[in-house]
């Protein structure tokens, strides 16, 4: 399993931005199939999703192949604390799962915030949604190599909150994981993998 993740500088208003570079895009490759998982936009409406091989899953779906389970559920927006995220105050609107029996087991957090910042049980006024991901990955061999900035995380740690480079601890410099050809490319110094 090969994964991409885009991060991104994220607009919260007309001028204004959240502090430092969160995950918007993931992209996971197997041999045989493409993953995408999408945050969504910054407007009212434009939900993420999570896509196999092209489709999108529904919610409460679940897709079996191959060596491969894939599931999509609405959360409606449970705080990310009580699903053992770090925040006190992001909001998980879905959870993605995916599992490669006997080798990983992935989850990630659909985080959806429009809220007061000074005020965070009030709404927000502003049109600007904080849409972006955060991830958990469980190691379940061993055994398996592991490389590039999620295998440097677990290596550190399974359990390591991946939100924001940050909050990483990886082998090599933030330049050298830039994917040079784009998020579903293979060009960056730390490749081990040609799918």
């Amino acid at each position: 399993m090969k994964i991409n993740a885009l991060f991104t500088i994220q607009q919260t208003g007309p001028h204004t931005f959240i502090s430092g570079p969160v995950m918007t895009q993931i992209v996971a490759f197997s041999p045989d199939h493409v993953l995408i998982f999408n945050a969504g936009g910054k407007f009212e409406g434009e939900k993420g999703f999570l896509s196999l091989d092209g489709e999108k899953i529904e919610n409460g779906s679940s897709v079996n192949i191959d060596d491969l389970s894939v599931s999509f559920e609405l959360t409606g927006g449970m705080k990310s604390k009580e699903l053992g995220l770090k925040s006190e105050i992001d909001k998980v609107f879905a959870i993605g799962h995916v599992l490669i029996p006997g080798k990983w087991s992935f989850q990630i957090f659909f985080i959806e915030n429009h809220f007061n910042h000074l005020h965070p049980d009030l709404p927000s006024s502003s049109p600007y949604f904080q849409r972006f991901l955060d991830a958990k990955a469980a190691l379940l061999d061993d055994s398996l190599p592991v490389s590039g900035i999620l295998g440097s995380g677990l290596n550190i740690n399974l359990n390591d909150k991946t939100r924001s480079l940050n909050d990483w601890k990886f082998e090599g410099t933030e330049k050298e994981y830039e994917l040079k050809d784009g998020l579903f490319g293979t060009d960056f110094s730390f490749n081990k993998f040609s799918v």
